[in-house]
């Protein structure tokens, strides 16, 4: 073996066993689609600039979230981005240099429970970008993260809106009054500071099924003032406005929130309305788009629209948990979903609508069930909005969001999903997926585990009528103790009920490390594994050819059995 043949043995390995982030999109020659997405024109992943910034952001918790570096007071922290709540929030256990503590009191409420601590100050970096004194919760009750924590994430970084009634401002007002308001979004912060900067970030996730391929293999990149090279023409794309329903209650809590103009499901467009009469027409319905949460959640008649149609599927009520409802589907069901924003549809991967879910059977082995990654959620207009849209559309997108022009916020999406490969993809990774995890219950076996008879949510059955466009809330005040931003069953909020949100992340379902959870176990990279599997039967077979050849040579010309360029590292 020559010298670069060990050492691209030894790479491969290496790779599978540390993992390796590519700087560069390779294509296939023969298309410009790959690993079921569309990317764009150049094959390096950032674009070069001098003014803006760029940040490699991680995958964790494969696919549940995604985590940028930033530095705090000088310590480096992984932190997930999110763009459904405003506050920077940490969790360490080591003083941070530099930082200033104050007494002030602030906490942001979970449905698991909350994190709280007090407000500080410190010396905050991202990229090349600084901020000499930004605000922050230093937390010591971290009671309602603590799946979050265990997946690397060491807090949180909100790219939202200022909130005067949530986190950091609302201690403020609270303790020092109402004029005491801070920028707590630490990229608005850098904004205020550069005023040349153009005033958008954008964000591109990777899945972490796409760890060789893709635009960004499984991980993603946050920009802040510039674009990923060759996705440059999302700046063309329809500028979605930023729409907040009228009331005092929602004025004070601002979201990135777009209007969806409609969705296909098998081609078939479904009608949306609003729960709020003053959107412009009445087949609008508001959208929160939310980088910090893993699933979505939509009104019972679209979740049903989605599912409820599907051959075998039907609604579980309490299978992952009291109080929870969740779509059970065929594991090799390909769901085919389009969303409409701005009059252009946006396909979404099969591989994000479905995921299986590991549950234990009394007195049996743990089996498997695919659920559903739309949540039926009839509460969010509580909140402000009519849907909320986390990774499970957001994979599907290069997404930049812009804090405005003279007309004020919007958003711009550019699709990445080639819904014809996706849909190959899917059969392929379903499958090795499924080879992997404990054999799939029937549809009778669940029903039979939740004492359901055969005629109830028979499948295929039409979907009830939907609701009266415009039609108002549910009367019913939120209770304080509902979750308070994201929603569906969680990372952090484990399987509680499908609740609403408010203030800052309900990270849905991420798949955890195997034992954490029986209904959250997932497993590693299929892709990978068989990646690392596949270097270490080259080196073997390559290690095996190696010897034989040195012994022949000892027996037939007495050569020393060193092989030059090869050193080994015991």
């Amino acid at each position: 073996m020559t010298t670069a043949g060990a050492v691209a043995v030894l790479g491969c390995l290496a790779y599978g066993v540390a993992g390796l982030r590519l700087e560069v999109t390779r294509r296939d020659a023969d298309s410009n689609v790959l690993a079921g997405r569309a990317p764009g024109s150049s094959d390096e992943l950032i674009a070069s600039s001098s003014n803006g910034l760029q940040q490699v952001v991680k995958n964790r918790g494969f696919n549940a979230f995604y985590t940028a570096n930033i530095t705090l007071g000088g310590i480096e922290l992984p932190v997930v981005i999110d763009s459904g709540s405003p506050d920077l929030w940490v969790v360490t256990h080591e003083e941070i240099p530099a930082a200033f503590l104050s007494d002030v009191q602030a906490d942001i409420t979970y449905g698991s429970g909350k994190v709280g601590g007090v407000i500080a100050y410190a010396p905050f970096s991202i990229g090349s970008r600084e901020v000499k004194n930004q605000a922050f919760i230093s937390v010591t009750d971290a009671s309602g993260a603590d799946q979050l924590l265990n997946n690397g994430a060491k807090g949180l970084l909100g790219l939202g809106f200022n909130m005067p009634a949530v986190g950091i401002n609302r201690a403020l007002a609270t303790t020092l009054g109402p004029d005491n308001m801070l920028e707590t979004n630490p990229v608005a912060t850098i904004f205020s500071q550069d005023a040349i900067l153009p005033r958008f970030f954008t964000t591109l996730f990777g899945r972490a099924e796409d760890a060789l391929a893709g635009p960004v293999g499984g991980d993603g990149v946050l920009t802040v003032g510039e674009y990923v090279n060759g996705m440059e023409k999302v700046a063309d794309a329809p500028k979605l406005r930023r729409f907040i329903p009228h009331g005092e209650e929602f004025e004070a809590k601002p979201r990135w929130t777009a209007l969806l103009e409609g969705i296909l499901v098998h081609g078939r467009q479904i009608s949306v309305h609003s729960a709020f009469v003053d959107v412009p027409t009445t087949d609008r319905a508001s959208a929160l788009l939310d980088t910090g949460t893993t699933l979505s959640a939509v009104p019972s008649y679209i979740a049903e629209e989605i599912y409820g149609r599907m051959d075998g599927a039907f609604l579980a009520e309490n299978l992952g948990g009291a109080g929870r409802k969740d779509w059970v589907l065929p594991c090799d069901a390909v769901v085919d979903v389009s969303l409409v924003f701005g009059g252009q549809q946006f396909p979404v991967h099969p591989l994000d609508l479905s995921r299986p879910k590991i549950v234990n059977v009394d007195g049996e082995e743990p089996r498997t069930v695919c659920v559903g990654t739309y949540e039926a959620n009839d509460k969010l207009p509580e909140y402000g909005m009519d849907m909320l849209f986390g990774g499970s559309f957001l994979l599907n997108t290069y997404t930049s969001f812009s804090f405005g022009d003279i007309e004020g916020p919007f958003m711009q999406l550019l699709s990445i999903t080639d819904p014809e490969q996706a849909r190959v993809e899917f059969t392929t990774r379903r499958r090795e997926e499924l080879a992997r995890l404990p054999l799939e219950l029937s549809r009778a076996e669940v029903m039979q585990l939740l004492n359901l008879s055969p005629d109830d949510h028979a499948p295929g059955s039409p979907p009830k009528d939907p609701a009266p466009a415009n039609a108002a809330p549910d009367d019913a005040a939120p209770d304080d103790t509902t979750p308070t931003t994201k929603t569906t069953s969680s990372v952090l909020d484990g399987e509680a009920p499908n609740a609403a949100p408010e203030d800052v992340l309900m990270l849905g379902g991420g798949e955890l490390q195997a034992g954490d959870s029986p209904w959250d176990v997932h497993g590693v990279s299929s892709l990978r594994l068989g990646f690392f599997m596949l270097c270490v039967a080259v080196l073997g077979a390559a290690t095996f050819i190696l010897v034989r050849r040195r012994q022949g040579r000892k027996t037939q010309n007495a050569l020393p059995t060193h092989v030059a360029g090869w050193k080994r590292d015991d």
